[in-house]
């Protein structure tokens, strides 16, 4: 999941919420003029700038790699700028609801508002904005190129020994296609010989396009003149 379930501003953190909790009192003296519905609505005009539809990889089908690269691109624009334009001035309204909470011009009432209003946006900054991610994003692109080459996409690609939990070497991505898995952009473990595992057998762990496990034992049948791509086939 790249985007949370509910993307609405909450109503409890907005200038109307705020507003209706105040006094007559609170309204009217200078005193208690403290800025924070202007922070509030600051912080809820950045929010609907947040293009949802951009950072949602569930709803997005691309046709071949490059739309989907240019899907990766959007979502990353996105989470780049609106996003975290979005958290600064939740950030912003934070800090100001914490001083709000410190005046004693205002009723008992505004005051705990305020208090709970810090904590409510401190929320919807860390456990709502600052969840979103690309990764799905990262999938689709694998999908696509694994498409390309005629296979499936393998995610989070670990080779290990044969027989052991040691892993040789791992790449975020890779392509299965009948008995044969090649994985690309590999970062061997330190001490690692890519050369010295040719013709070896090998245990590899990833992860299926529809989430299961895939564990196999496998031949390394080649590797590329950098040793950056490794080419596996089922013994």
């Amino acid at each position: 999941m790249t985007v949370p379930e509910d993307t609405k501003y909450p109503k409890n953190l907005s200038n109307t919420f705020w507003q209706s909790k105040k006094t007559f009192k609170d309204k009217t003296k200078s005193a208690t003029k403290t800025g924070l519905g202007a922070a509030l609505t600051a912080a809820e005009n950045a929010w609907k700038t947040i293009p949802w539809t951009d950072l949602d990889a569930s709803k997005k089908n691309p046709k071949d790699v490059k739309e989907a690269e240019a899907m990766l691109a959007a979502a990353k624009k996105a989470k780049t700028t609106q996003v975290k334009a979005t958290m600064d001035a939740l950030e912003k309204a934070r800090l100001k609801a914490l001083e709000t909470a410190k005046n004693t011009a205002l009723s008992p009432a505004a005051i705990q508002t305020a208090k709970d209003m810090a904590n409510g946006l401190s929320k919807a900054r860390l456990e709502t904005l600052l969840t979103i991610n690309t990764k799905d994003f990262d999938i689709l692109v694998g999908r696509m190129e694994a498409r390309a080459q005629g296979g499936t996409h393998l995610q989070h690609t670990s080779i290990d020994r044969h027989g052991t939990h040691t892993e040789l070497g791992s790449a975020a991505k890779a392509v299965r296609s009948g008995d044969t898995v090649t994985v690309a952009n590999v970062t061997w473990a330190g001490g690692v010989d890519p050369t010295s595992l040719l013709h070896q057998t090998v245990t590899v762990h990833s992860s299926n396009e529809d989430g299961s496990s895939f564990v196999n034992d496998m031949v390394v049948n080649a590797l590329s003149s950098d040793h950056k791509t490794v080419t596996l086939k089922a013994p």
